[in-house]
Parts: C-alpha cells; structure tokens; sequence
C-alpha cells in the first residue's frame, strides 16, 4: 500500500508503479473530490478507484461514478471490510474488462491480418488502397502498387514440405516489412501472393527506390530452423501507380 496526501504525490507514486487500485478520500468540499477523481482517471485511465469519503450524499456519489469512480462508499456506514470487499470487485472488474478489450482486439486483428505472417489481408488492403486513390483524387501524392512474386517458393514447399515453406514466408514477411516505408502496407493476398501498397508517391522513382530497397531486402538467403542449407528465394515484381496505370483497386492489381 503507498500512500499519497495530495494530488501530485498520488501522480507521482502512479507514474512509479501502476497500481491494482486507488483509494480517494476527498479532502475537502465535495467537488474537491470529483476533480481530483477527474485528474487520477487521466492519468491512469485503466486503474479502478474507489472513493470512501468521510461526507457522501446521493448527489456526490452520482457525479463521481459519472467521472469513473467503481463504488462510492461513506466511511460512517461502511467499515472497512466493506472497502476491501469493495477493491477486490472493483480489482476483478477492472481484469475481466481488460481480458475482453484483449480479445475485441485480437479478434479485429484476425479479421484483417493474415494468421501465418501478420501481414494485412486482402480485405485490409483493398481497404487501404481505396482510401489512397480517394485522398489521391483530391491530393497531390498518389497510390503505387508492388507486386512481389517469390520465385522458387514453390520449389521449396515440394522439396522441403509445407512446414519450411511457412517458415520462409515469415522469414518474407519480416524482411518486407523492414525493406518498404513506416507509411508503406505490406499484404499477403494468398499462398505466395504478397503486394505493398505505397499510399503517396509523387513519381515512379518513388516506387523504383522502394523497388530497391525490397529486392535487397529479399537477396540474401533464408536460415530455417535445424540443420538444413539456407534457402535463397529470388523475387520478381511488378509495379503501378495511380492514376497513370489504373484508377481503380482492381485496375492497378491487374497491370
């Protein structure tokens, strides 16, 4: 337990040490109370806080259950096992609401990123380049589009098995990702189909560089697990941008 007599020390001692829970004792007047709740929940919005409070009338435990306290306790008619029943709900609600934000997330992360790579799907993609044509309609930069073929990949999946042929799409995967730009979208369409999406070039020597950068990042050969040769996996591509080659998602895919 720390303990903390002002508003400052008790950010402080936050800012230290996330706690499971707060106690708030409002000090003085009863707005003193809500505004202080207010400043503890900005700074450790995930923390649960209770009030216990020497004077709490209806209207007070409103506006501070509306300002993010879990439970409003008045110290006259609540001893003090009330306020430990009172933390561990309030400890254990807070862990089931964290575990469920946990799952949304994972959940809208499946459904828009590939399971094997953790790259963006085709359906994360297409969303993305529709938004690029949209702001390069009324922008100046543009949407380009690489289309990167791995060649050999299917040599590796006949002659080492499926189980190396993932393992050097993750190996793919995370080169791309380090090769293109922060702004740049990597995707995997499907078996070895893999596309990156440059959502703001302003010429085709923008796409040539990125171009570059992600042949060089390919080149070297792949390590797999074991004792097995290194892999090496070429790569061929092929480019577009808007609006010169397609105006349209499917126009630019089909160049």
């Amino acid at each position: 337990v720390r303990r903390a007599g002002t508003l400052g020390e008790a950010i402080a001692l936050v800012a230290q040490e996330m706690p499971d829970a707060i106690v708030l004792e409002p000090a003085i007047g009863p707005m003193d109370g809500v505004a202080t709740l207010a400043s503890l929940r900005a700074v450790a919005p995930p923390v649960p806080v209770v009030v216990y409070a020497r004077l709490l009338d209806d209207a007070l435990a409103l506006r501070l259950l509306r300002t993010g306290a879990q439970e409003c306790l008045a110290k006259g008619h609540a001893p003090p096992e009330a306020l430990a029943r009172a933390l561990g709900f309030a400890i254990e609600r807070q862990r089931r609401l964290a575990a469920l934000e946990a799952e949304r997330l994972q959940a809208a992360h499946r459904a828009t990123h590939d399971p094997l790579t953790g790259l963006a799907n085709r359906a994360l993609f297409f969303d993305h380049l529709e938004r690029a044509l949209a702001a390069g309609s009324r922008h100046g930069p543009k949407p380009g589009v690489l289309y990167v073929d791995l060649d050999g990949f299917k040599g590796v999946n006949d002659r080492l098995g499926h189980t190396a042929g993932d393992q050097v799409l993750q190996a793919v995967a995370e080169r791309l990702t380090e090769s293109v730009r922060r702004s740049d979208l990597v995707a995997r369409l499907g078996g070895d189909e893999v596309v990156v999406l440059l959502p703001d070039v302003t010429s085709r020597l923008d796409v040539a560089r990125v171009r570059g950068a992600v042949l060089e990042g390919l080149a070297p050969p792949i390590a797999l697990p074991g004792d097995g040769a290194p892999v090496l996996i070429g790569a061929s591509e092929g480019e577009a941008m808007a609006p010169l080659d397609g105006t349209s998602a499917l126009g630019l895919l089909e160049m």
